[in-house]
């Protein structure tokens, strides 16, 4: 999406955080998924019909939203799932789709919402499954910090949004279409099936978005970064607010939103440094977990739930760039 946070040197991740990243064109999912809707019909509307049997909300508009273009979002999630059974022995540890725009707008004019809300379920119709982190916009170091995340708590898929408003009380996350259903209540259960619905999307040609508000409690926010060739770690521990706390923002209301705080310190100062568009968080406080970590890999640490780290880090921009 011409976003220059989510780039990075591939090589350079290979040679110092990951072992391979494996790039692959659009095409090899888009085709496999055209292929399905002509060919297997009847997987597709297994997958739809177990999401409304389990009290997930469908809003068609017949403009953006049809039955059509929801078969086609199915059959991309299943595709991919396909595609990430041929690399069950090479241990995928996380996947970043680009979406907006080579697929939103142009081969198939259809978003991918449905990959990033159940790729990180781990449970569809077909039955129980590894839960794959993912990361929208083709965000490589989005995808790893998810894969860090996942790594400290194999149990809870991380959340992976876009940092959309601030206010004086909170941050508002939301990603463009979809993140982890499992955010909608936490739970780790097909309950949380039922607090989400399938809306018209607000971007591309066609396709709906993943709607929900993630459920309260306390998170932990990291995203790994890369400053003059050196690699960081902005991390720190908060919290997800009930939304009747705070007046929910208007700005892409028909995608999930989480309503984030962090305590003691100004939010904008968060805005000012956070070092992309996107944050990845998981449930309860794994701040040591992730120190320890950060120690291992040499990674320096920059505390956005600090003020005095946040200024610190604030002079270093100044400084560097």
């Amino acid at each position: 999406a011409n976003i220059p946070y989510t780039r990075d040197d591939n090589a350079l991740l290979e040679d110092r955080l990951i072992r391979e990243i494996v790039t692959e064109s659009e095409d090899v999912i888009t085709y496999a998924a055209l292929e399905m809707v002509k060919s297997n019909p009847g997987r597709i509307k297994a997958f739809y019909d177990w999401l409304v049997g389990k009290g997930t909300k469908i809003e068609f508009d017949n403009k953006m939203l049809t039955k059509d273009s929801l078969n086609l979002q199915i059959a991309q999630y299943l595709a991919a799932r396909d595609r990430l059974a041929d690399f069950k022995a090479d241990r995928i540890a996380a996947v970043s789709i680009k979406c907006h725009f080579e697929v939103s707008t142009s081969c198939l004019g259809c978003t991918e919402c449905l990959i990033p809300a159940f790729l990180p379920f781990g449970e569809d119709n077909e039955g129980k499954r590894d839960i794959v982190p993912v990361a929208c916009e083709g965000d490589i170091k989005g995808a790893l910090t998810e894969a860090i995340l996942n790594m400290l708590q194999p149990g809870v898929p991380p959340l992976f949004g876009d940092l959309i408003v601030h206010t004086d009380e909170h941050i508002t996350i939301a990603n463009c279409g979809s993140s982890s259903a499992y955010w909608s209540d936490r739970s780790g259960t097909t309950a949380a099936l039922g607090k989400i619905a399938i809306l018209p999307q607000l971007h591309g040609r066609s396709g709906g978005a993943v709607r929900y508000l993630s459920a309260p409690g306390e998170v932990t926010a990291a995203r790994l970064f890369r400053l003059k060739g050196k690699y960081y770690m902005y991390m720190g521990l908060g919290r997800i607010h009930d939304q009747r706390e705070f007046t929910t923002s208007t700005h892409g209301v028909h995608w999930p939103q989480s309503l984030l705080t962090f305590d003691g310190v100004d939010h904008y100062d968060i805005f000012k440094t956070i070092p992309s568009n996107h944050m990845v968080l998981t449930s309860g406080n794994v701040i040591e977990e992730l120190t320890q970590f950060c120690r291992y890999q040499g990674l320096p640490i920059v505390r956005c739930d600090d003020p005095a780290s946040l200024r610190a880090f604030r002079n270093l921009i100044a400084y560097e760039v």
